[in-house]
């Protein structure tokens, strides 16, 4: 029992007027009028019903609701850090045994009938028999069983916590319509029972949800009403887990110094109050933001530290996401066995922990890795293998990120009419599920395989819509790299002073970032569209400084990569 007082405490007081009682029939020492004996007998009864509501809801009371976690991703491709909760639930709880027991209460005063009362209790055994099964499909990945537990539970009780879990469930598969049903209609229960710490989680899922959609504001709004509301209620965990969510949001806003400072402010309260998660948590995320901005030995500081934090408090999804973070890093400074090693390591703590999502990424990572040593058919191989275990799994965006991996290396390979059918097929996943950051991102890729094939109308049409995207979205970063490539393209049409424009908008936004990477990239691009022109003092200028950029952030094997420059080779 959870609470030995709480559980003895009614039967001592049974017992001790049972034997009161017995003694006051059977001895002369003990007499009592009737109505003392009558009360007596009261005290019996009510004392026995406590103990029994006591059993009861020990019986069915799991486990008080954790705060929802915030991950990182270890995809090179996206480089996002998540703020899916995966692998942890509001469990059902205190909250969902207060609502039964209620009910089951109000039915039981109204004519105690024996039937009535073993229909009630069936009921509110199947609702947690069903709830507690959805834990476990959703602990083992199994998100499509889950989901199916969950809504039966539902259907039997409605309750918070089950409203939660399905909506958990259901981002965990990016089904994203029906994550907003499930934690809008639980937002209205909780302000129905005005349950703060419910309305918050339920705030919070809808804002994870505004920011996976890009609509950043909405987002931003959503995680700062939690932020208000968690406040009232003195809830530092919580509040640490919002702001490491609204360094996210900023994060793909591409708002680095922001993001970071978010990430700061949830590190300084987990040192507060010992909160070793939510500050692994946010060491991992901050080490993803340097790492966007070019900053890779802070970044690799700072996953090191992450990485130890989870280890200590045995969290071994967050072991495995920072060992692929630390490998992402590796592969940026062209450390590629290094980055093997960390891929490999994170593959084989997922597969330990039954999670085949968090396997197939990083074997797709591998794949990224071999296709930059030139080994094709090996790195074709590991992103076949990840495809495979995605389409398995229902993981409909995982899946569109593998067949972009696929039509990279074809690609790198210069097989351009191979390349294009897979990224046609990742944008059509995208639109489906209505993912507006995938499409900006697949129609840059496809304006770029019509670059190299040279159709240069087409590739720009691809490029200026991927860009529109962008602006929509309110994602620089990605603005920045479209007018990039819009600059690749005046480049090979000889266009160049259009082309120089076109860099020197990417420049502006890469400086405003400070993503010291992509200003190094487009400022040798500027220097060779002067160079073009005939003004070689000016070309001189440029190339100079991105030559100095790309030593001291370590980039030189970059320099043959298409990366920027890759239609201008």
């Amino acid at each position: 029992m959870k609470n030995f007082l709480i559980f003895t405490t009614p039967l001592l007081v049974f017992i001790i007027a049972f034997l009161m009682a017995i003694q006051t029939m059977y001895s002369d020492s003990f007499e009592f009028n009737d109505t003392q004996f009558l009360f007596l007998i009261a005290i019996i009864i009510l004392s026995g019903g406590v103990f029994i509501l006591v059993v009861i809801k020990d019986f069915y009371t799991s486990t008080p609701p954790p705060d929802l976690d915030l991950g990182t991703s270890s995809n090179p491709q996206s480089s996002q850090p998540t703020i899916s909760p995966e692998g942890k639930l509001i469990i059902a709880g205190i909250e969902k045994i207060k609502e039964e027991l209620d009910e089951l209460k109000d039915k039981l005063v109204v004519g105690n009938d024996e039937e009535n009362k073993q229909k009630i209790e069936k009921r509110i055994r199947q609702s947690s028999e069903l709830f507690e099964e959805g834990d476990k499909y959703y602990n083992n990945y199994n998100y499509s069983e889950a989901i199916n537990s969950y809504l039966q539970s539902i259907d039997i009780h409605p309750t918070m916590s089950a409203y939660i879990n399905l909506g958990n469930s259901h981002l965990s598969l990016a089904n994203l319509r029906e994550a907003r049903n499930a934690f809008e209609t639980g937002h209205k229960l909780a302000e129905e029972k005005s349950d703060t710490q419910y309305k918050v989680e339920f705030l919070n899922g809808i804002g994870i949800i505004e920011t996976d959609e890009g609509h950043f504001e909405k987002a931003i709004e959503s995680f700062n009403l939690s932020l208000r509301l968690i406040k009232m209620s003195n809830n530092s965990k919580t509040e640490i887990k919002i702001l490491n969510n609204l360094g996210v949001v900023y994060f793909k806003m591409s708002n680095f110094a922001k993001s970071i400072d978010y990430h700061e402010q949830s590190i300084n309260i987990s040192n507060e109050i010992g909160d070793d998660e939510g500050k692994a948590n946010g060491l991992a995320n901050s080490g993803l933001t340097y790492r966007m901005v070019g900053k890779l030995p802070e970044a690799l500081a700072f996953q090191q530290k992450a990485f130890k934090l989870y280890k200590k408090i045995g969290d071994q999804s967050g072991e495995a996401t920072t060992q692929g973070n630390i490998g992402n890093v590796h592969n940026d400074q062209s450390k590629y066995k290094e980055a093997i090693k960390h891929f490999q390591t994170a593959k084989n703590i997922y597969e330990k922990i039954g999670n085949q999502n968090g396997a197939a990424i990083n074997s797709g990572n591998i794949g990224i890795v071999l296709m930059r040593q030139g080994k094709f058919e090996k790195s074709l191989e590991k992103h076949e293998e990840a495809l495979k275990i995605q389409k398995r799994l229902g993981f409909k965006l995982n899946e569109a990120e593998c067949l972009t991996n696929i039509s990279n290396v074809y690609n790198e390979q210069n097989e351009l009419k191979l390349a294009l059918p897979y990224l046609e097929d990742a944008l059509k996943i995208n639109i489906e599920m209505g993912y507006r950051f995938g499409q900006a991102i697949q129609l840059t890729n496809i304006g770029i395989i019509y670059g190299k094939s040279g159709r240069l109308d087409k590739s720009l049409t691809y490029f200026k819509d991927s860009l529109k995207i962008d602006k929509e979205l309110g994602y620089l970063l990605g603005e920045a790299k479209n007018h990039s490539n819009m600059g690749n393209v005046f480049a090979l049409r000889e266009k160049y002073d259009d082309a120089i424009e076109s860099f020197e908008l990417a420049l502006g936004i890469y400086i405003g970032l400070g993503n010291r990477s992509g200003e190094a990239l487009v400022t040798g691009n500027i220097g060779i569209m002067y160079e073009k022109i005939g003004r070689k003092q000016k070309a001189l200028q440029f190339l100079t400084k991105a030559k100095e950029m790309f030593d001291v952030l370590g980039m030189g094997a970059h320099l043959h990569r298409p990366v920027d420059i890759a239609l201008l080779k």
